[in-house]
């Protein structure tokens, strides 16, 4: 356990949590100070050990008071009211060497109250400490000079002697807690103008996520409308040719509905995870065009999401390609691999099967020009290579960023 931690509050301030974390931090220092100058003395003054023995433990009765109140204003008031005692119990009924460690503290004590409790309560322990050490000073205090003597001015004149320089302590103090007051006070303001303005932009943004997502599944059901249209349309085509047509058409109708229904299902709506979203497409075109061959695929991704205005033309492409070696590469079985690499600031994809194309057909063909226009609008380039074992597909230095 780090015992210069502070245990956990319900404050949510910035300066009440920084008061908080201070009075810990300055007891733990205390304390430790405390009990180390107490067992030096133990062995040389047990006079001030037993002094040094009470502030120790004053020191850890505040700890306590701060680990079970959580409340650094209670535990403030305990130490104030606890050291003050301690001080002035040892200047009178001590018989103490020197007097100006007690002088010492009680100023440190005074600058811990104003900063800690303001000056309202600063200035009335200031007026006690001056009330209480005069009152040691005239009726026990038996230094060098014997001011038992004095006349009355004299003793007047060592009063305030002795007031003005903690006056002119006081006095700075009062500035510093001053300012500091007025710092405090527009901070606050300024903090609850911010919080406010927060609440409302996070308010404002979840409306428009919610809106959006609304957006994003009502298009998607109005391309699936399309599609099941299309379908039935399709069916009561007699001419094959115009039929496989209409089936490209809604798989490409079909790969903008699936975008639209992922970007829905997503919290960050402006990103689309790549991996999933392609497996997803591949299974539908798949079952759409009814397939009975089994097909493996492979995907391996740098990237994990891309954004949505350059996924449209990147999901048609892949699409495109998909359809193709459903329809025309496979025989017995097929084996599809797709690699998104990157490149800097770029994506190079690359497609892979392992069907067997034929040339003539692929040239003419709708699709493959599509993929070809989609490929410069990304500001890359295609590229085609034949293999023995299948075909690769090179899409290069594609610009998805957006």
């Amino acid at each position: 356990m780090n015992l210069f931690k502070a245990p956990s509050h319900t404050y949510t301030e910035f300066l009440d949590i920084s008061k908080y974390k201070t009075t810990w931090v300055v007891n733990i220092y205390m304390s430790l100070y405390l009990l180390v100058i107490d067992l030096y003395y133990l062995f040389f003054d047990f006079l001030s050990f037993k002094i040094y023995a009470f502030g120790f433990a004053i020191s850890l009765l505040g700890l306590l008071v701060l680990y079970i109140t959580r409340n650094y204003i209670k535990t403030t008031f305990v130490l104030v009211i606890t050291v003050f005692a301690l001080v002035f119990f040892s200047i009178f009924f001590f018989d103490l060497k020197s007097d100006v460690l007690e002088v010492e503290w009680l100023m440190v004590l005074l600058v811990f109250t104003f900063f800690k409790l303001g000056e309202i309560i600063g200035i009335t322990l200031l007026v006690l400490e001056i009330s209480l050490f005069s009152l040691y000073v005239f009726m026990f205090y038996r230094g060098d000079v014997d001011i038992t003597n004095y006349s009355t001015v004299q003793f007047i004149g060592f009063l305030i002697e002795f007031s003005f320089p903690l006056f002119i302590l006081v006095y700075y103090v009062y500035l510093s807690v001053k300012s500091n007051k007025i710092s405090e006070k527009k901070l606050r303001s300024t903090h609850a103008v911010l919080q406010e303005q927060f609440l409302k932009i996070k308010e404002q943004h979840e409306e428009k996520t919610v809106l959006l997502k609304e957006i994003h599944h009502r298009v998607k059901n109005n391309l699936q409308v399309i599609t099941s249209l299309l379908r039935l349309q399709s069916s009561d085509l007699n001419q094959n040719d115009v039929k496989i047509h209409f089936d490209d058409a809604i798989n490409r109708i079909m790969t903008l509905s699936l975008i639209h229904q992922k970007m829905y299902q997503k919290d960050n709506l402006s990103l689309i995870d790549t991996q999933d979203y392609f497996n997803t497409l591949i299974a539908d075109l798949i079952t759409s065009l009814s397939v009975n061959i089994p097909v493996q695929l492979k995907i391996n991704s740098e990237i994990d999401y891309i954004g949505t205005k350059s996924f449209v033309p990147l999901a048609l492409i892949i699409s495109e390609l998909v359809s193709n070696s459903l329809k025309h590469a496979f025989k017995n079985d097929g084996y599809i691999a797709i690699d998104f690499v990157k490149q800097n600031h770029l994506v190079n994809v690359r497609y892979f099967d392992n069907g067997n194309w034929k040339d003539e057909q692929e040239k003419s063909s709708f699709g493959i020009q599509l993929v070809q226009t989609l490929c410069q609008q990304l500001g890359g380039t295609y590229k085609r290579e034949i293999l023995s074992k299948g075909t690769t597909y090179h899409l290069l230095e594609l610009d998805v960023n957006d």
